[in-house]
């Protein structure tokens, strides 16, 4: 699950019509594990490795599972690098390749680095529209207008420039501690009391602050006081006040 900051694109495709049951491997000019319509090249190198992530993967996913009462289709429920090996940064095959082909058999192949993804006609023109859309939906995003400063500054922004979700606070993660946070945000600034600035990096990347920031959201407030860290290094406020010079309620 990602954080998604503004939805590009949306569509439907047909069923797949295209290897829809099937999952086997080739040995080629590389080692091919495909995957109903996917296909990844791996040397023999990195299928080894590869092989044995995913034998261990297994026995940790399992257990982690278990202890952690897993509830499948919440979206709420998150526990982050359950396994994590370290790859190079390149594959060993097609590290920069990005290619899009049309075939005898009247499919469409995607090539992007060591990765491939089969196409029929009907799937590769649906999801060619939706690449057109999506990149004039991303142009209309709203930009960081601001110049990198040289160190912490206080703005106040329009609040669509804020990256509100981070590693800690996805979509649909209010929980009922959040929620009291929120509100209470929400009576200080309807009584006019004077609120802490979020911090931010140089993008608009939200660092700290996520319950006056989703506080400001739901009142329909247009802008939001920030403090601009250029290198992102301020840390958290998680000690702080929700008031500007009040040391009272965390925030």
């Amino acid at each position: 699950m990602g954080q998604i900051k503004k939805l590009l694109a949306a569509s439907q495709v047909d069923p797949r019509g295209i290897t829809a049951e099937s999952i086997w491997t080739d040995l080629c000019e590389d080692v091919h594990l495909h995957y109903r319509n996917l296909r990844l090249d791996f040397s023999e190198m990195e299928f080894a490795a590869f092989r044995a992530a995913i034998n261990h993967l297994g026995m940790v996913l399992e257990k982690c599972s278990i202890e952690n009462h897993y509830r499948e289709g919440d979206p709420n429920f998150l526990i982050q690098q359950i396994f994590n090996s370290p790859l190079k940064s390149d594959s060993d095959y097609y590290p920069n390749r990005v290619t899009i082909e049309a075939q005898k058999d009247n499919t469409v192949h995607f090539h992007y680095r060591d990765l491939r993804i089969h196409w029929s006609q009907s799937e590769f023109i649906a999801i060619a529209s939706m690449f057109v859309h999506a990149l004039e939906s991303f142009n209309n995003i709203p930009r960081w207008p601001y110049e990198v400063p040289e160190k912490t500054l206080f703005r106040s922004v329009p609040i669509d420039l804020i990256q509100p979700f981070d590693e800690g606070h996805r979509p649909l993660c209010i929980d009922d501690e959040h929620r009291a946070g929120i509100e209470y945000v929400k009576e200080l600034i309807v009584a006019g009391k004077k609120i802490r600035p979020i911090l931010v990096d140089n993008t608009g990347q939200r660092l700290d602050g996520f319950k006056r920031y989703v506080a400001h959201i739901e009142m329909g407030l247009d802008c939001i006081d920030c403090y601009v860290d250029p290198f992102g290094m301020m840390g958290g406020q998680s000690n702080q006040s929700f008031l500007e010079d009040d040391e009272e309620f965390a925030g």
